[in-house]
């Protein structure tokens, strides 16, 4: 029974064992799982700064060209709103020598030509207007352009600052990964020295109990051959004093017998002397012979026969 326990318990010992080991196993896989999923998402990461850095740089160049085009138009803008007044000047000029012309060369009354001077007069003030509202379109066009051109610039200077701060945030990310990686890789050796440790101190405890159940179990195995011989040796001597206890046995029986059948004849004595004894009762109570044989004797006869009765019944006692 102690030998089947102790097997029993190395068993139940040597699959603890086991599950500890699978433990272990399983941890280490976990770890380098956790590791693999780390370099992944490390190669993620750069791809996305890679391709962040790549917008950042396609989105400057075309915000640089779309600043470039507005501070153009601006420019131009600011050309045309000078030749302007020039152009008008000229056109005044031009209509103004053309009128005159036409007036000196053709031979007409004076008051047509007074209707054709007003009729010019109102031609130059339509142009004056018209000048002045170019002007004042240019004027606000030149405005709501320079508005714009700040706006934009203003935009583009945000978003550039933020592509900034997130390029450089990603770019500090991008740095303290090979930290992060580094530092996993330091965690994942220690906790992996550790698991050995731990591994070869269990070994060793199970080597430590396996000797100690062995010496447990040699110690055992002694007392139990110890007892079989014991045990050997109290039979052999039983069956050696067996004869010897039959022998004392049928001495007895024997003895038992005799005195059952001495036992059964003084049964039987005693029985024909009770007879005997009622008998002599019996003769002693007839008045007749009482009569005749005297009292004195007959007292003396019953004394006989109670002593006789007395002694008879202690033989049989004995």
């Amino acid at each position: 029974m102690l030998k089947e326990k102790y097997n029993k318990e190395i068993e139940v010992i040597n699959f603890e064992s086991q599950d500890t080991i699978e433990q272990l196993d399983n941890k280490v896989k976990q770890l380098v799982k956790e590791n693999e999923d780390l370099k992944i998402k490390l190669i993620d990461c750069e791809r996305d700064y890679t391709e962040l850095h790549s917008n950042y740089e396609r989105d400057k160049a075309s915000w640089d060209e779309r600043c470039e085009f507005i501070e153009n138009q601006r420019n131009q803008a600011k050309q045309d709103l000078r030749c302007t007044p020039k152009v008008c000047d000229n056109s005044r000029a031009t209509a103004t020598e053309g009128l005159f012309r036409e007036r000196e060369d053709r031979e007409c009354p004076v008051d047509s030509g007074k209707n054709i001077e007003k009729k010019y007069k109102e031609q130059t003030k339509d142009i004056n207007e018209s000048h002045a509202s170019t002007i004042s379109d240019w004027s606000s066009h030149h405005k709501s352009l320079e508005k714009k051109y700040k706006e934009l610039c203003q935009k583009c200077k945000i978003e550039s600052l933020g592509k900034i701060s997130e390029g450089s945030s990603w770019e500090s990310k991008i740095r303290d990964l090979p930290e992060s990686e580094q530092y996993y890789q330091e965690e994942n050796k220690k906790l992996k020295s550790q698991l050995d440790k731990q591994f070869l101190e269990i070994q060793l405890l199970l080597e430590k109990e396996k000797i100690n159940y062995k010496h447990n179990l040699e110690i055992l195995e002694k007392k139990c051959k110890d007892s079989e011989s014991k045990r050997s040796l109290q039979i052999f001597e039983h069956e050696k004093e067996r004869p010897k206890w039959a022998l004392e046995k049928e001495k007895i029986k024997h003895e038992y017998d005799l005195l059952k059948d001495k036992n059964r004849k003084s049964a039987s004595k005693k029985e024909s002397l009770e007879k005997e004894v009622v008998k002599v009762e019996t003769d002693i109570r007839e008045p007749r012979k009482v009569i005749h044989s005297g009292g004195v004797s007959s007292s003396t006869a019953t004394k006989e026969l109670a002593n006789k009765k007395v002694r008879t019944t202690s033989n049989v006692d004995s």
